[in-house]
């Protein structure tokens, strides 16, 4: 039968030498501890940051309810005041242009002889002739014009052209008169071209119809 051995340290306890420390499991439970710590923190941070962002908000919705009727005013002046501004300028437009149509026409009359006189004024567009002569060379004829035109007229609506002409409707008691008034329109700034487009007798003396085009319309 095998004894049993036993060691004894008959040393004092000074001369004892000290138990060996296994240092590899002391760093694993010093590094668990640690991502524990680590992650219990970041755990409390994020809660506390979730706090105060939560309670931010909060503030912040009411500031925006107060601040949302004060915005809403200011925009609402904004708006009234942008409106405001349009009207003003179209009106100044308005204003420009009375007061450019009230000088023709007090310049047409002061040009206009004794015997001649007027029956109609129209505002309209026309093209003049050398630019239509010369769409109608680069076109080819009546036909491939209408055809062009319907295939763009397809494709893209054209806009309404802008008035660059007025029409002079009226009567006189000889020829001569009517030149005398086409030359004193040709004088004035306000036209680019006069032309006489119709004369002929009619049942109150000659009647003609002129064309003036506008300066500064195309």
């Amino acid at each position: 039968m095998t004894g049993l051995n036993y060691k004894v340290n008959l040393l004092p306890p000074k001369l004892q030498r000290e138990e060996i420390v296994d240092v590899h499991r002391l760093l694993t439970i010093t590094g668990v501890v640690l991502l524990i710590a680590v992650i219990l923190g970041s755990y409390g941070v994020f809660i506390i940051s979730f706090y105060n962002a939560k309670n931010e908000l909060s503030a912040t919705k009411v500031e925006l309810a107060a601040v949302n009727p004060v915005a809403a005013r200011v925009e609402k002046m904004r708006a009234e005041r942008v409106e405001l501004e349009r009207t003003i300028e179209e009106y100044h437009l308005i204003l420009r242009s009375r007061k450019q149509w009230s000088d023709l026409l007090v310049d047409i009359n002061r040009i206009m002889p004794v015997d001649l006189w007027l029956v109609g004024l129209e505002l309209t567009y026309k093209q003049p002739e050398q630019k239509a002569a010369g769409q109608g060379s680069q076109t080819g004829g009546p036909a491939q014009r209408q055809v062009s035109g319907n295939s763009s007229a397809a494709k893209q609506p054209e806009a309404v052209p802008r008035p660059n002409a007025v029409i002079f409707k009226g009567s006189s008691r000889t020829v001569a008169s009517i030149g005398v008034f086409i030359n004193g329109l040709t004088r004035l700034p306000y036209f680019l071209e006069v032309r006489l487009d119709k004369v002929g007798e009619g049942t109150d003396g000659i009647q003609f119809e002129i064309t003036a085009f506008l300066k500064g319309v195309s």
